[in-house]
């Protein structure tokens, strides 16, 4: 007979996982064309997250059916941080690239506190309690719809960079620059649609994650941590890497927390996440890349 309680961490695990895939897909398509590690991505989550809190206080839109306006103010958002941050850096190097965006997260993080103040919000949704129940185990509906959300994303980023031109002419600029606008691609052009998708993606899902998560200041810090080990665990660039291992890192991170102790279950992630290291370098679904 399956332990009720393992079930239940295992399920947990499984919600856990939606939030780092809901981040680690949007810093994918970042760092798969653009090739920015971006450090900022969680803030530009914790923004969407204060967007949605704010639409919510001031004309009572509900957090789901405000993605109407979060959708272009995110798009918005994303073209102005390229245009006037990030366009003129992207081919400056890895040391410019981690300066420009760690620096973008502590001034949208100290903005934040100083407009907002380190105070903890949260948005009164009456079905954030509801959960679905199954043999024992309880599912939460807010945290499987981020859940549903997450996998939604990564499987229409994987179609769309496989069977439209937009995707195909960008991953031929993440595979070749030169040999891309040789043929007649716009590099700044799909780096700038790339940056977008990205930012957009990740905010998106700061709609979803206001209706049960706190919002304040370091919210975005909080999961940046986890959703870059899911990066580097399914594989840079690879979508469905992200999927893979955003799964079993919530479960490994639920597991550890029910059975040993919530502060080694940090410890145990670490320790898978450099184990893989030792053995696959390049991650589950990464290829190796040779200079």
């Amino acid at each position: 007979m399956v332990d009720v309680n393992l079930a239940q961490a295992i399920v947990n695990g499984l919600m856990l996982g939606g939030i780092y895939m809901a981040l680690a897909v949007g810093l994918n398509v970042i760092f798969g064309v653009v090739k920015i590690v971006n450090f900022a991505q969680g803030e530009f989550l914790m923004l969407s997250m204060y967007s949605v809190y704010w639409l919510y206080a001031l004309i009572y839109l509900d957090p789901i059916l405000s993605i109407v306006l979060n959708i272009p103010i995110s798009i918005f958002v994303g073209w102005v941080t390229f245009k006037y941050l990030v366009k003129d850096v992207v081919e400056k190097g890895d040391y410019v690239h981690i300066a420009l965006t760690l620096g973008v997260s502590f001034m949208f993080i100290g903005l934040a506190q100083i407009f907002w103040k380190p105070i903890y919000r949260g948005i009164p949704t009456e079905y954030a309690t509801w959960a679905i129940s199954l043999g024992g185990v309880n599912i939460g509906v807010t945290q499987l719809l981020i859940l549903l959300y997450g996998l939604f994303s990564a499987i229409i980023l994987s179609i769309f960079f496989r069977w439209t031109d937009t995707g195909r002419a960008m991953r031929a600029v993440s595979q070749d620059v030169m040999a891309s606008m040789l043929m007649g691609v716009n590099i700044t052009k799909m780096y700038t649609l790339a940056w977008i998708i990205g930012i957009l993606v990740t905010s998106l899902a700061g709609n979803f994650l206001a209706t049960f998560y706190y919002i304040h200041p370091n919210v975005g810090q909080d999961i940046f941590l986890y959703a870059w080990f899911v990066v580097v665990f399914g594989g840079l660039g690879s979508h469905i890497g992200a999927v893979i291992g955003s799964i079993i890192l919530g479960i490994v991170q639920s597991v550890a927390t029910m059975y040993i102790s919530a502060d080694l279950s940090l410890v145990i992630v670490f320790l898978v996440f450099i184990l893989l290291l030792l053995f696959r370098p390049e991650g589950l679904l990464g290829r190796e890349v040779r200079k």
